[in-house]
C-alpha cells in the first residue's frame, strides 16, 4: 500500500512541498505549538473520519459531557465536527494537493470547474 500511494501522488508530494518550502519560516514549528494552549485542563481527544463518527455518535457524547479538552482532527474530520457544534483546536492534513487545503480557509478563486475536477469534500462523510 505504501509503494502504491507513493506511485500514485509521490511527485505531487514532492513538488507542493519546493512550492511551499517559501513559507517555512512562517507560522509557529510543531516545538512552537507544543507550549500552545489547547483546550482546558490536560485531556486531548483526536476525532479521525469514518463511519464509526456515525455509529457511536462521537458529536453527541462530546457535546453531551461537555468536554472541554484539546480536540484534534484530520482536515477529512473537520467537516463533521463543523456540522455537529465541536470546533476543533487543531486541524491537521498531510495532503499533496496544490489548491485543496486552502479551500478550508476561503479560496477566492475556487470555481465550479475546481469543484467538479475533485470530489475529496463531497466524499469526507
Amino acid at each position: 500500500m505504501p509503494e502504491a500511494t507513493l506511485n500514485r501522488i509521490g511527485d505531487k508530494g514532492v513538488n507542493n512541498t519546493h512550492k511551499n518550502l517559501k513559507y517555512l519560516g512562517q507560522g509557529l514549528s510543531l516545538r512552537e505549538l507544543r507550549s500552545a494552549p489547547l483546550g482546558e485542563g490536560d485531556q486531548a481527544v483526536i476525532i479521525a473520519a469514518g463511519p464509526s463518527l456515525h455509529k457511536t455518535n462521537v458529536a453527541c457524547n462530546l457535546n453531551s459531557a461537555g468536554y472541554k479538552g484539546a480536540i484534534v482532527v484530520p482536515d477529512s474530520a473537520m467537516l463533521y465536527c463543523l456540522r455537529n457544534e465541536i470546533v476543533p483546536d487543531l486541524v491537521v492534513t498531510v495532503d499533496p494537493h496544490a489548491k485543496r487545503i486552502i479551500r478550508w480557509f476561503g479560496d477566492l478563486s475556487l470555481t465550479k470547474a475546481d469543484l467538479a475536477a475533485d470530489d475529496y469534500f463531497s466524499r469526507q462523510e
